[in-house]
């Protein structure tokens, strides 16, 4: 029963160290990207919350060029998200069932849905994210939305 417990407190040292350690990697950034925002939340990998089971931690990472989802190991899945800044055509805010405030579903230009979960207790991190995503997007696309 020792030996448990030991694993287990090991386990949760080096998952705790990982999502710590999370980050976009130098090697992995494009020329002239930079971080915007990083913030740690949930992603529904299916879209579906209701299947709680297939929600994945990680970290949120905006940059200059794309937001990323980096998931932490120590999970069923282990994967990375990106989305280019100039493909999101909306971010907001919206509530988990209809009632339990603090996700974020972001849509791209295609119509496809992705769905963060920053937790009921971090509402705010939520908007504070879905405000920053459609500046990035301006940016990135200034000519985006005008009549050509």
């Amino acid at each position: 029963m020792l030996g448990l417990m030991v694993a287990g407190f090991c386990y949760l040292f080096q998952v705790t160290n990982d999502i710590r350690a999370l980050r976009l990697a130098n090697e992995d950034m494009l020329p002239s990207e930079e971080i915007i925002m990083e913030c740690h939340c949930c992603h529904y990998r299916t879209g579906r919350p209701f299947k709680s089971w297939e929600s994945v931690g990680g970290v949120l990472v905006l940059s200059s060029h794309r937001l990323a989802f980096l998931a932490h190991r120590g999970q069923l899945w282990h994967y990375q998200l990106f989305l280019p800044v100039e493909q999101i055509s909306k971010a907001e805010t919206c509530p988990l069932f209809g009632s339990i405030p603090g996700c974020m579903r972001v849509t791209s230009v295609g119509g496809k849905h992705e769905l963060f979960n920053f937790g009921m207790t971090h509402e705010v991190e939520a908007e504070r994210c879905a405000a920053v995503i459609l500046p990035a997007h301006y940016r990135a696309n200034p000519d985006w939305g005008s009549d050509r």
